[in-house]
């Protein structure tokens, strides 16, 4: 019984980390998607850089469709904001609830006079959401941008003399 309990607490750690690793990588494609459109990201915050790309306008390089498929994954990468605060900023504690080891969080930032929220979040949870922010950081990724046109060729007998 005590084995067991270990080897769902180091499974919970260990989904754990690969849910912040998979944050991270869709945090570094957000930053990239920032510097393909020439925003400086320089120690702005995850959020504003969400903001920032969000803030995009549609162009002949960026398309109307590209953006709103842009917006479509920062919008679930949104959802998925407040469980990554939960998680970082809480020290994770296991329960067992109906004989499920679930990890439990209560984030230091929401304590309450009258009581605090806990997220619980199972192994198969934080394998999802891993699996969505990595799917999301390829998304992000994805949307086209064209290269700019190139002006038209002079017109015959033109000149650029005065």
């Amino acid at each position: 019984e005590m084995s067991a309990i270990l080897r769902a607490d180091d499974q919970l750690h260990l989904s754990r980390s690969h849910f912040i690793d998979a944050h991270a990588i869709v945090e570094r494609a957000v930053i990239e998607r920032l510097e393909k459109h020439g925003v400086n990201v320089s120690g702005h915050l995850f959020g504003h850089n969400i903001e920032a790309l969000r803030k995009i306008k549609a162009a002949p390089q960026f398309s109307k469709a590209e953006r709103t498929k842009l917006h479509l994954a920062l919008d679930e990468l949104v959802g998925l904001q407040q469980a990554r605060c939960d998680i970082v900023h809480g020290h994770l504690q296991m329960v067992r609830i109906d004989g499920e080891a679930l990890a439990c969080f209560v984030n230091c930032r929401d304590q309450a006079a009258n009581g605090s929220l806990a997220r619980l979040i199972s192994v198969a949870t934080f394998t999802k959401m891993s699996t969505q922010l990595r799917k999301l950081a390829a998304e992000i990724l994805s949307a086209k941008i064209n290269p700019a046109p190139s002006p038209p060729p002079p017109a015959p007998g033109a000149t650029d003399d005065p």
